[in-house]
């Protein structure tokens, strides 16, 4: 099932997944740029220029990335805006820290069971055939890796 790709033009099964795919591969690139600089935020058009985008695909694969990483909790519109082109504002995303604001960081043998726990899911929905794609593979090691790496449990999963 494609859940980066959007089939609004009715496309078969087959293209659906290829295109599905690059979807994917352009939203690693856009998290990985996101968790390069977490205590930053960025318009779309700021994020374009940045990556050079123009070699992953348009502006508007960047938001359609964009958007699917903040349904997914991976990153956060914020508020703010800034100007962009033709003095059109644009919003602000950021990050989606793990932590809640307002929470005590969670103890290391925490943060392990919890990495355990991940682990073991994303092993079984492996093995179910759950998931597929090395991209949704990478997006979930990447996450418990930025958990591990900073100390911080996703909402989900409070502190004990």
């Amino acid at each position: 099932m494609a859940d980066s790709y959007h089939n609004t033009t009715g496309e078969e099964p087959e293209e659906v997944n290829r295109r599905d795919g690059k979807a994917k591969k352009q939203e690693e690139v856009i998290l990985k740029f996101f968790a390069e600089h977490p205590d930053e935020g960025f318009t779309p058009r700021e994020v374009y220029a940045k990556l050079s985008w123009q070699k992953h695909g348009e502006l508007t694969s960047l938001r359609r990335g964009m958007t699917n990483l903040t349904n997914r909790k991976q990153l956060r519109k914020t508020d703010e805006k800034r100007d962009g082109e033709k003095g059109h504002p644009e919003t602000v995303w950021e990050f989606k820290s793990l932590t809640p604001e307002g929470t005590t960081p969670p103890t290391w043998e925490a943060l392990c069971r919890w990495a355990a726990t991940q682990l073991a899911d994303l092993r079984a929905a492996i093995s179910a055939g759950d998931i597929t794609k090395k991209t949704d593979v990478r997006i979930a090691i990447h996450r418990i890796h930025y958990a591990l790496e900073n100390r911080e449990l996703p909402e989900e999963f409070p502190p004990e």
